[in-house]
């Protein structure tokens, strides 16, 4: 294979990681500010909860905590990095009436991570804050891969160029 090629394929899968991971970050960032006003928000009793394993690829967690509400379609859940859920379980007992603000999700079935806000007896128990530093911190991971990319891109160009000079002499 040319240089040349070797060059080019090197530079589309390096473009091609980044803007997937720029994609993610922006994503990452818009769901990090909401207005809960225009959110979906449901209030009702608790008749399941738990943890359960992370239906999300993008999210490098491998458990999430859950709650369903009776007469919600939807099972809402949220995660934290250091994938400690014993305060949050402790917090919501099967029966608790509870207030939450999310997204809606087109997958019923699946647990839902766009919820942004737990509230029960008038408490915030999860709140936008806590989505906010999650969304913001798996930002500026996510730029900081964007960068380790650039630079093996980088590197790995250079490799070639210097691997190719030298056959050719």
């Amino acid at each position: 294979m040319s240089r040349s090629v070797k060059r080019l394929i090197n530079l589309l899968i390096t473009l091609l990681l980044c803007a997937g991971i720029v994609f993610t970050i922006i994503s990452m960032l818009a769901n990090s500010k909401r207005d809960l006003t225009q959110l979906d928000s449901y209030e009702g009793k608790v008749i399941s909860k738990g943890i359960a394993e992370n239906p999300a690829t993008n999210i490098n967690v491998t458990k999430v905590f859950y709650i369903k509400l009776d007469g919600l379609d939807q099972t809402l859940s949220t995660y934290n990095l250091k994938q400690d859920y014993a305060q949050l379980d402790s917090a919501f007992q099967i029966g608790d009436q509870v207030k939450v603000y999310y997204q809606r999700s087109s997958f019923p079935e699946v647990a839902n991570l766009h919820t942004y806000q737990f509230e029960k007896k008038g408490k915030i128990i999860i709140g936008e804050g806590e989505i906010e530093n999650k969304e913001l911190k798996g930002g500026i991971l996510s730029a900081v891969v964007v960068i380790l990319i650039l630079a093996f891109g980088y590197l790995r160009d250079r490799k070639i160029r210097r691997s190719t000079s030298i056959e050719g002499k």
